[in-house]
């Protein structure tokens, strides 16, 4: 289902989910609502190694992050804190604007990503059936 040429948008087993590929086809950054409507993110590097919005619930440190077009960091895997969510918000805004998004994380190799699409595939984010704490 997943692109390296522009982002994609599907259905599966009760989860929305919205995808794109890196450029080297092997890398991946996910974003889904499963079926109690919780928000999920999860960044996959080019070898394979991934960080998920479930570490933070692990209290683990790993982080990823995200710069659209050489704009401002945004930390893309607490969607369960008040300032994660705030930066998920101006995240998805930029992600729906942008050209590219360079997505780095704790002990991951970075990856850049086409942002061809994401206007048309990702929602606004208040149109996003899923919940945020």
């Amino acid at each position: 289902m997943a692109s390296k040429t522009e982002w994609v948008s599907g259905w599966g087993q009760g989860t929305t989910e919205y995808t794109v590929l890196g450029m080297n086809g092997s890398s991946q950054l996910y974003f889904g609502c499963n079926p109690d409507n919780e928000f999920f993110v999860e960044y996959t590097d080019p070898i394979g190694q991934s960080v998920t919005s479930l570490d933070i619930l692990d209290n683990t440190t790993k982080s990823v992050y995200a710069i659209v077009d050489n704009n401002n960091a945004f930390l893309i895997n607490d969607p369960l804190s008040d300032s994660g969510v705030s930066n998920l918000r101006e995240f998805w805004k930029e992600l729906r604007t942008g050209k590219q998004v360079y997505i780095s994380g704790t002990e991951l190799i970075p990856t850049v990503f086409t942002l061809r699409k994401a206007a048309t595939v990702l929602p606004p984010f208040n149109k996003l059936d899923c919940k945020f704490y």
